[in-house]
């Protein structure tokens, strides 16, 4: 018998030309940044195993060669040379695979791009290392998991970015019963975020989380869940720590009638700012007709902040009563409303005069507006991520002053994608003790025709706070209204929205067409274009977006395949004047063992005068054997 088997089952050569043409002009100055890379490779495809296939088998694919790079920098002129080798390569090891305590290890090292929108994209070159083991045959199994991970990401404008992930985690589950089901998780990830120009930021973060699920009775009509999820962040920016709790009960008294009941305790601490939750609710549900539920329930709770200098303490109580109505009509239509309506009388002590948020979360979307939740702020600190590394102002969001609200808009192009989370710091002024009643209403109403060949939708919120004279109360009107069509390969559809406030009232529209079309023989073709406006009529502010995306693609033969695709985004309004354009064409030859790629892209960026100009073009060539 063999110890050690090891066999090649392909090996190829692989010969890379990239070539960046990049010209930017930042404050007045120009700016040049060019390159030629160069990258000749022998690659292998290695199966094997050590002693015995069922012991430890293998799989390597090493990619070995010298590479290239000229690079010419401009203002002062200056070009360099580099030289040296690759060793970019795959493998993934496996010892006893057979049995439940099986064990896998894997190291990687490549690069390769990363599309945070249709304009921004990033080269990611990544170092990635890791295995994983465990015990299945037990009634806990158990699983640990542990991973390194290096990047370095080019982004825009020539933003590179450092990250380092090293993560551990282990998790548990076990089934008692086919009704009752639990698991627990935990991760460690300690981490560290360098960006050019920035301090970096090093920490590490915990995660620790259990659920557990239970049933009782005949068709499960007693169920009972609980859940905790504790985290814990320690970083150059930020320390942070959290601890969830949550309660479900859930009774069916009849088929048409259930009561359930809801409780969560969450405490927060974010530096020097803590805060500490209890929520209550108790609801019946009724189902009168097989279209038509009803809910009625009682909500509650209690909410303690404390910051430096400042104390706010919350109380509320309430009545909630919530419809949904869902039909089916004839002639293929549907027709769904839901309406709800909620009062609660709340009260508020305070103490101190400045209040300070820590990590409040926002999501920040092209369509919406995201405020901070107070009023009356007085500056602004720190926009970061989960982990607490920061954003940069102008490059990655923009602040914008309303009457008395205060927006954070990103910048598109950014490192903040569009509807993502991020988290804000800042420091209010802390509102006056009062009490007042809070009123919540809601509307909605869709109707879709002809199997959705048409549809209208509608929606109307209302939010009305009565009493609290002291305080700076936000009572608003929100209505949206639109239309859609949608047949064949065409949609196009347009909504207007309205809020009248007293804080920041705006209005909105937005049109969108949409275009998918086969055209036959190997080729597809998509159209979409985005537009929208806003205005904020307090302060006389408009901002306009306009978005055009193309896309072909045509399969030649079986073995040739070509694509383009072309956008351009036209963004108008306060704190953010911004061009983008960018058209990419490649072409793939694949036939028996030999595969050809042949790409170019272009941008063009005007940011609030700032202009940008970059072209890459990529040849990559490749024979197996």
């Amino acid at each position: 018998m063999k110890r050690f088997r090891l066999r090649a089952v392909e090996s190829s050569v692989q010969f890379t030309v990239e070539a960046q043409n990049d010209r930017r002009n930042n404050r007045g100055e120009p700016l040049q940044h060019d390159y030629v890379f160069i990258e000749p490779v022998v690659a292998f495809n290695l199966l094997g195993s050590i002693y015995h296939p069922n012991f430890i088998d293998f799989r390597l694919r090493p990619e070995i060669g010298p590479s290239w790079q000229f690079v010419r920098l401009g203002s002062p002129e200056s070009t360099r040379e580099s030289q040296r080798w690759l060793h970019h390569y795959d493998s993934r090891f496996n010892v006893l695979r057979e049995k439940p305590y099986a064990t896998h290890l894997f190291a990687e090292r490549g690069f390769t791009y990363r599309d945070l929108d249709f304009f921004n994209r990033a080269r990611v070159d990544s170092i990635r290392y890791g295995g994983d083991t465990g015990h299945t045959a037990t009634s806990w199994p158990v699983k640990f998991e542990a991973s390194h991970l290096a990047e370095t990401v080019t982004g825009d404008l020539g933003r590179v970015t450092g990250v380092t992930d090293n993560i551990f985690s282990f998790n548990a589950s076990h089934a008692l019963r086919e009704q009752h089901k639990s698991n627990f998780s935990y991760q460690l990830n300690q981490f560290n975020r360098v960006e050019a120009g920035q301090s970096p930021t090093v920490g590490s973060a915990q995660n620790a989380s259990f659920l557990d699920v239970n049933a009782w009775g005949s068709d499960d009509r007693i169920s009972l869940s609980s859940a905790g999820l504790f985290t814990r962040l320690n970083s150059t920016n930020s320390h942070t720590r959290s601890l969830t709790l949550l309660e479900n009960f859930g009774l069916q008294l009849r088929p048409d009638l259930s009561a359930e009941s809801h409780y969560e305790f969450s405490d927060q601490r974010a530096d020097h700012v803590g805060s500490r939750s209890h929520e209550a609710r108790a609801a019946i549900r009724h189902q009168l007709f097989k279209s038509l539920t009803s809910t009625l329930a009682l909500p509650a709770g209690t909410l303690a902040t404390r910051s430096p200098g400042a104390r706010v303490d919350q109380r509320r109580i309430g009545l909630a009563l919530e419809e949904h109505y869902i039909k089916h009509l004839p002639g293929r239509g549907t027709l769904s409303i839901s309406a709800h309506w909620r009062a609660d009388r709340q009260q508020r002590q305070t103490s101190g005069e400045v209040l300070r948020i820590a990590d409040e979360a926002i999501i920040v979307s092209d369509r919406q507006p995201a405020f901070l939740s107070q009023p009356v702020i007085l500056e602004v600190g720190r926009i970061a991520n989960a982990v607490g590394a920061a954003f940069v102002e102008g490059l990655d969001y923009v602040i914008v002053w309303h009457d008395r609200m205060v927006e954070v808009r990103r910048v598109p192009g950014g490192n903040i994608p569009d509807g993502s989370q991020i988290l804000a710091n800042y420091t209010a002024a802390a509102p006056p003790s009062d009490n007042y009643l809070t009123q919540t209403q809601g509307h909605h109403v869709r109707l879709e025709l002809f199997d959705g060949l048409v549809a209208v939708f509608g929606r109307l919120n209302r939010v009305d706070n009565r009493g609290g004279r002291s305080l700076v109360l936000r009572n608003a009107v929100d209505r949206v209204a639109g239309a859609e069509i949608s047949w064949a390969w065409f949609r196009v559809g347009a909504e207007q929205g309205r809020l009248d406030s007293n804080l920041s009232p705006f209005s909105s529209r937005r049109v969108f067409q949409e275009i998918g079309i086969d055209l036959g023989n190997g080729t597809a073709l998509t159209l979409n274009l985005d537009q929208s406006w806003m205005t904020f009529p307090d302060t006389g502010r408009a901002r306009k977006g306009r978005n055009f995306v193309a896309r072909l693609q045509h399969q030649w033969t079986s073995f040739l395949k070509w694509q383009v695709e072309a956008g351009v985004r036209r963004e108008r309004g306060q704190g953010i004047d911004q061009d983008r354009a960018a058209a990419r064409t490649s072409f793939s030859f694949a036939y028996g063992k030999l595969a050809l790629e042949l790409s170019y892209s272009f941008d063009d960026e005007d940011l609030l005068g700032e202009l940008h100009r970059r072209q890459l073009a990529l040849m990559r060539f490749r024979r197996n054997f």
